[in-house]
């Protein structure tokens, strides 16, 4: 008797972490969707969750996901040019192509997108947060926020600004 080969593999298993990995990259190249919401939501689902914004990061990101933030912080092109090194006409020809960006600029969007809903629930609005991020901060010892978002270590130190500002201690 000759055995049939199986015509579908089984899925394969997934932890919880991979599970919610996987339904935050669905949410991300997801294009109709409210753009608050969506950085609402993703900042939810990576807060303080490293492994999410490691393996989130190696698939790439949407460029659109760059454009979002652009929008709802207000950047101008000289301030994303800046923080993330590179021109933005280059941006343009991705979103033209609708390319994906690549780990390091998908690592620094996602630390991005977690810093401004943090902002958001620290200030009540984005604009009061973008506001905020223009200005001196005593507890970043006077550096303007936005001025030292080019190294993971500056949106590391803007979230425990953040933070503090949060718990009362600033």
């Amino acid at each position: 008797m000759e055995r049939k080969p199986k015509s579908s593999t089984p899925a394969p298993y997934k932890t919880a972490d991979e599970e919610a990995i996987s339904i935050v990259a669905e949410e991300l190249v997801a294009y109709e969707i409210n753009t608050e919401d969506f950085l609402k939501t993703v900042h939810e689902k990576i807060h303080d969750k490293g492994y999410y914004v490691l393996k989130l990061s190696q698939d790439g990101l949407p460029i659109e996901r760059l454009f979002d933030l652009i929008r709802i912080a207000g950047l101008t092109q000289k301030e994303t040019e800046y923080i993330f090194d590179s021109s933005f006409r280059t941006f343009n020809i991705y979103r033209k192509e609708q390319k994906q960006l690549n780990v390091s600029d998908s690592e620094r969007l996602l630390k991005l997108i977690d810093l401004w809903g943090n902002g958001f629930d620290t200030f009540g609005s984005y604009d009061k947060f973008n506001k905020w991020m223009r200005q001196p901060s005593y507890g970043l010892y006077g550096e303007i926020p936005l001025t030292i978002l080019n190294a993971i270590s500056g949106i590391d130190e803007v979230n425990k600004e953040l933070n503090r500002i949060k718990s009362g201690d600033f």
